[in-house]
């Protein structure tokens, strides 16, 4: 079909996009310049840094190099926005540059090639990097939301309906309950726990193994989440049946 992949990429911009303006929306202009560490960004910083490469990727995308000479990069992670309307202003800017640079494409041109950094890029190639990063630092951009706006975060979008939750939910404790497996060993009288081992060979020694177990409690309605991760873990055998 034609102009598949450009119409899908451009509508997972459009979606990545949707998802910064809907974070931005719930925010206050303090919210947007507030860190969670002195040494971590700021929602300011992250937007500022997406516009310097948007600007620079996307302005003349098939005649110019995407790294310009006038891109100051260093200077994306110094926060100079004062209002959250300069915030947005500059986002839709960068956006806009995207959009305006992508949507004249056609499938002609998928082949043709780019350059970032001296680097030879397909447009293709060059479309799939951009949507990853952009991808990357929307998803910093909404949980840092998520960490400000805590359970009043509002995101319209349900992965999964409620009724499917309850089953999942309900599936992951019979995981515990049953003498079945090292997942037992969660079955902790008096705390309603469920959760779901898993087992990894290591990339690099198949012979080394690395295992999870990631929990939820109460799992009839589960306000936290645990992940431990033990490597080359040895059990004794009556331990895991007959505790």
């Amino acid at each position: 079909m034609e102009n598949t992949f450009l119409t899908s990429s451009i509508k997972q911009f459009e979606y990545y996009k949707s998802l910064g303006d809907k974070t931005f929306n719930q925010l206050t202009n303090e919210d947007l310049h507030w860190q969670l560490h002195e040494h971590h960004n700021s929602i300011s910083i992250i937007v500022k840094h997406i516009v310097g490469n948007m600007l620079s990727r996307w302005t003349n995308f098939l005649t110019e190099d995407g790294e310009k000479e006038w891109r100051h990069r260093d200077s994306e992670f110094i926060d100079t926005y004062k209002t959250k309307s300069d915030l947005i202003e500059s986002w839709n800017k960068g956006w806009c540059c995207l959009f305006d640079a992508l949507k004249p494409l056609k499938n002609e041109d998928l082949e043709r090639i780019i350059y970032i950094r001296n680097q030879g890029h397909t447009v293709t190639e060059a479309i799939n990097r951009q949507l990853a990063h952009y991808s990357y630092h929307v998803g910093q951009i909404v949980l840092i939301g998520t960490i400000i706006k805590k359970e009043n975060y509002q995101d319209n979008k349900k992965i999964i309906s409620s009724q499917t939750s309850k089953k999942i939910n309900a599936i992951l404790r019979k995981v515990v309950t049953e003498k079945k497996g090292t997942a037992s060993l969660a079955n902790i009288y008096g705390y309603d726990v469920g959760g779901k081992t898993g087992t990894s060979q290591k990339y690099r020694n198949e012979n080394e193994n690395l295992n999870t177990f990631i929990s939820i409690f109460p799992s009839n309605s589960p306000k936290y989440v645990l992940l431990v991760m033990l490597e080359n873990p040895q059990v004794a055998s009556d331990l895991i049946y007959n505790y």
